[in-house]
């Protein structure tokens, strides 16, 4: 036998050794394996990768890997990709999955070679679905708090246990005025903001230190860019590990700058308004008080005018009465209608008189106790006639029935005003009525007739002085126009309320309301509104 055969016959028992040996150590293994060569054409199967391929129904006659791994997803890249890098570097690793991917594996291919053996290509499958769900959870949550960490509209940052940053979102960015590469590794205390408040970084510091949480409502610091000082509010959370360990902190910013600049000119035009109504303030102040002279000064040429005219009134109404007796009752027309303009003036100074007087309150009133309804029945008498002539019925429902505390002669003054302005604008047949009765404490004076009425665009004028709502008929009755403003004087005196309701052709209702003592006005008064 020869050298050479003998050789030949030596090699062959060494591959078939070393083969089963291969063969023998893959199926000692938990995990498929699968053994091709450098075309990728599968050469051997271990058991586990028979059963393997047996649950794919995958035929192991001719399998390539190429056709093994086309049945799979590729999580990335594909078996083309891995193949290549498998020559560069001898080994590649990828991930694949089956069906929907509800089973993933981790594929290894590596190149070996034992001698005399040829060069093979190792294929290792190995179960990774825990593992990978678990993976791809993760990463799905990370993405998530990724995108919430970016679209958050504050500046978010993680620290570690020594202030250093190791997270920061996009707005912390442009918070700070820094470049993407500057902030991450960077120490928090060793920032501007930091260096210039000196609170903040102890503050800060005993977050890291024991956990106590940080709110700080405005903090300014200096922008390098805009050349102005921002705003923020700032709160920071400890971050503690599984036993309860501060490992770090948490810290939200948010910037307030434009509402603190908003703010800021909401003060100054505050304080602008301010110094507007101060100044408006005193020339209303101004204004009043000279309007305050001006009606003194009124009031005075009103009350000296009517004293001075008082004088020769009197005389001419004595030479009229001197004529009339010289003329034994024989008086002409022209000195009936001279009388009648003398009293007509007389009624009109007395009421400018009444009104223009300037002392207090407790001067003008002489309060004393009478009966309300007696002196209202006594003054409806007196006017009997007038009603008469006027061919007006006038009748009363007086059913207050007791005493009150005013002033008699200007409560008679305020009812016999409004009881003659009633029947003197009165149709013919008409009536007028004067009620009385007691309201929670207070007197109740009502005077209602079936009169001409009042417009209601006119009713809001009807107590100015000098007012006359038919200026040609109130001549021609010789009204002046004071006579509801001597009311309304005469209630406001008595702190009482006078309300009127009116309309047009249907007639006129005056209701006036007067406490029933005197001596607590204001406070009457108000139980009245």
């Amino acid at each position: 036998m020869s050298k050479s055969t003998i050789s030949s016959r030596f090699t062959t028992t060494v591959l078939k050794s070393t083969e089963k040996i291969l063969r023998g150590l893959l199926n000692s293994m938990n995990e498929p394996f699968l053994v091709a060569n450098k075309k990728g054409e599968v050469e051997y199967i271990n058991n586990d990768a028979e059963i393997f391929l047996q649950s794919l129904g995958v035929k192991v006659d001719k399998l390539t890997l190429e056709r093994l791994f086309r049945l799979f997803n590729f999580v990335d890249n594909d078996y083309f990709y891995y193949w290549q890098e498998l020559w560069q570097k001898k080994i590649s690793y990828f991930t694949i999955c089956q069906g929907k991917c509800d089973t993933y594996y981790e594929v290894r291919l590596s190149t070996m070679q034992t001698k005399p053996l040829p060069l093979v290509v190792l294929v290792r499958l190995r179960d990774v679905t825990e593992s990978m769900i678990e993976h791809l959870d993760n990463r799905r949550v990370s993405d998530f708090n990724a995108q919430v960490l970016e679209t958050v509209p504050d500046s978010i940052i993680v620290l570690d246990k020594d202030g250093n940053i190791i997270l920061a979102n996009k707005e912390y960015y442009k918070s700070i005025e820094y470049s993407s590469t500057d902030v991450i590794g960077t120490n928090l205390f060793k920032t501007d903001l930091f260096l210039a408040h000196h609170t903040l970084h102890g503050r800060f510091k005993k977050l890291l230190h024991d956990g106590t949480p940080v709110q700080i409502e405005k903090i300014s610091y200096p922008s390098k860019l805009a050349h102005k000082n921002f705003y923020l509010a700032i709160k920071a959370v400890p971050l503690r590990s599984k036993v309860g360990d501060v490992i770090g902190a948490l810290s939200i910013a948010r910037d307030i700058t434009e509402l603190e600049e908003a703010y800021l000119k909401l003060e100054e035009l505050n304080r602008n308004l301010e110094a507007v109504i101060a100044e408006r303030t005193n020339a209303l102040k101004r204004t009043n008080e000279e309007l305050a002279r001006a009606i003194r000064v009124k009031d005075d040429f009103m009350s000296d005018a009517s004293h001075e005219l008082r004088t020769p009134l009197t005389i001419i109404r004595g030479n009229i009465e001197l004529a009339i007796r010289s003329l034994k009752g024989q008086m002409p027309e022209e000195l009936h209608t001279i009388m009648a303009e003398v009293n007509r003036m007389t009624a009109i100074l007395r009421d400018i008189t009444f009104l223009v007087r300037e002392p207090q309150v407790e001067q003008r009133l002489e309060p004393a106790k009478f009966s309300l309804d007696e002196t209202i029945q006594g003054m409806l008498m007196g006017l009997k006639i007038l009603a008469q002539q006027k061919n007006v019925y006038l009748f009363s429902e007086l059913k207050y029935g007791d005493v009150i505390e005013a002033d008699e002669s200007k409560v008679e003054k305020l009812i016999y005003n409004l009881v003659v302005n009633a029947i003197k604008y009165n149709r013919r047949s008409g009536w007028v009525k004067v009620n009385t009765y007691a309201n929670n404490g207070h007197a109740k004076i009502v005077v209602e007739d079936s009169g001409i009425g009042i417009s209601e665009d006119k009713l809001p004028h009807i107590f100015n002085r000098f007012y006359r709502v038919d200026r040609a008929r109130s001549r021609q009755q010789g009204g002046s126009g004071l006579g509801l403003a001597i009311a309304k004087t005469v209630v406001d005196l008595h702190g009482g309320k006078i309300e009127v309701f009116s309309e047009e052709n249907k007639g006129t209702r005056f209701v006036i309301t007067l406490p029933r003592k005197q001596g607590n006005t204001k406070s009457e008064q108000k139980s009245l509104v």
